[in-house]
């Protein structure tokens, strides 16, 4: 989501998978002595011993560079999705690259096929290494489902509905960001899609009484002022339709808002590995179903050039590496750095997704656009900070 940071869960708070941004919601420590055997289990570190003189990278240092990569990957991510629709796309002003697909919604949906195809089997094979209990979680999920319907059962079948359906809003996402990026920059519709901090904290203010702080309305007014500079700005020349563009990462972001309200009840209920397991499966089939769906002419999947068949598996070979390389920075990451620190980087990705656009395809926004993606960027992070501050202060009395 979108990882865009496409938001994905770590291993102790979960986020989300876009591929263009990824918001992460602190897992709740449970209070009392009676858990369910899908609620994470926290693993006792013993404390860490440096010395004053040590010459290598502390824990902070570690989790701040993690972070930043993380950031890095998921803004490249964006830009290789450009590459993928954009026709006459030049790489670093010297090396021309073809399109390889026009941007329709068949197209992709298919590079969304592609991309999970790698995901998915791989994720598989890593999800046993960082979460070692992950076969027993998805045996008492699937046991849920098929045994009586006691209280313990019930609870354990609505847990498993509300992951699959987060993975439906995040598959949603990102069919809708991907279409975004195709028809306006890569920078501008990133920047709308940060409208989700936004989104997001109005659901918990209605579902959750999770009243906004001053801090946190002044960060909601940065992002809306940066959301009208963005859209107030000069349209780019060569661009496809601005308007379907625009409004498409907007549904992006709110979209990846109820993903992110869906991870916040699921939090402490299961761990983020399975958790983030089931979206991509759930991406996965939808991205199948979805394919054979009969569409309108003009959204139909193009038939793809023999010639290029090869460079559109590489593309989605890439992006689906991208995907996971960001999941485990930023699983990483957040565990040596924490979540409010992580939040504030990541809320760099608007800025960072500009920058790449700009070097490596040479797209670039007016003064007023990136004045706005500057507002973007500012409040999401200052909303990311406030938020995860608020949720981290009463488990754990340091950071």
């Amino acid at each position: 989501m979108l990882q865009p940071r496409i938001i994905r869960p770590s291993l102790k708070i979960p986020t989300e998978p876009i591929s263009v941004r990824r918001k992460n919601v602190s897992q709740s420590k449970a209070e009392s002595s009676s858990t369910t055997a899908l609620e994470p289990q926290a693993e006792a570190k013993p404390p860490e011993s440096r010395s004053p003189n040590s010459s290598s990278l502390s824990t902070l240092q570690i989790g701040f560079l993690l972070i930043v990569l993380s950031a890095v990957v998921s803004s490249l991510y964006n830009v290789a999705i450009k590459v993928i629709f954009h026709e006459g796309s030049q790489i670093f002003g010297v090396l021309e690259v073809e399109q390889l697909l026009p941007p329709t919604l068949g197209n992709t949906l298919l590079i969304l096929t592609l991309r999970f195809m790698v995901v998915v089997p791989l994720m598989v094979l890593l999800s046993p290494i960082l979460h070692p209990r992950l076969w027993q979680d998805l045996e008492n999920l699937s046991a849920s489902v098929r045994g009586n319907a006691t209280p313990a059962n019930a609870a354990t079948k609505q847990i498993l509905v509300l992951s699959i359906v987060s993975g439906c809003f995040l598959f949603l996402s990102q069919v809708l960001i991907y279409i975004a990026i195709a028809q306006v920059t890569t920078g501008m519709a990133i920047a709308l899609f940060f409208i989700y901090p936004m989104v997001s904290g109005l659901f918990s203010w209605f579902l959750f009484r999770d009243r906004p702080t001053l801090f946190r309305i002044a960060a909601i007014a940065a992002i809306c002022c940066g959301e009208l500079l963005v859209l107030g700005g000069s349209p780019t020349i060569g661009i496809g339709n601005t308007s379907m563009g625009s409004s498409t990462a907007i549904l992006s972001g709110v979209a990846f808002a109820a993903y992110i309200i869906l991870t916040r009840v699921c939090a402490s209920k299961l761990h983020p590995v399975t958790f983030t397991l089931i979206n991509f499966t759930t991406m996965l089939l939808l991205s199948f179903i979805c394919l054979m769906l009969p569409l309108p002419s003009n959204w139909n999947l193009v038939v793809v050039d023999p010639s290029k068949m090869l460079e559109l598996v590489l593309s989605a070979f890439i992006l689906g590496v991208l995907t996971l390389a960001g999941y485990l920075l930023n699983n990483v990451g957040i565990g040596k750095l924490g979540a409010s620190r992580s939040a504030l980087i990541g809320g760099s990705i608007p800025v960072l997704t500009v920058i790449f656009a700009g070097l490596i395809i040479q797209e670039n926004l007016d003064i007023v656009q990136i004045l706005g993606v500057l507002f973007v960027t500012f409040g999401a992070a200052a909303f990311s900070f406030e938020t995860m501050r608020n949720q981290v202060k009463p488990s754990s009395p340091t950071n």
